[in-house]
């Protein structure tokens, strides 16, 4: 289940269409998912990732952050596409 969740969460930020899910922003590491404050998206997965016994809080590390951050990082980070 978590599983397809991640998956469907990382699908569309690895996409050519990486606004569509701008709540949301994992780094090119794959370490750190940047999700917003204040988003009803970002607050439902971030409910589901602590409601997983198996993440210790890292792996990713899950830092809410305000969406002109998010914006910030995803200009300057970008994911290149190999």
């Amino acid at each position: 289940m978590k599983k397809l969740l991640i998956l469907a969460l990382l699908l569309p930020l690895y996409s050519n269409a990486q606004d569509r899910a701008d709540w949301a922003y994992v780094t090119p590491n794959k370490d750190t998912l940047f999700l917003e404050q204040d988003d009803p998206n970002a607050n439902l997965n971030f409910t589901i990732w602590k409601s997983d016994t198996t993440w210790q809080g890292w792996n990713p590390v899950i830092v809410r952050a305000p969406r002109e951050y998010i914006a910030y990082r995803r200009r300057t980070n970008v994911i290149e596409l190999k």
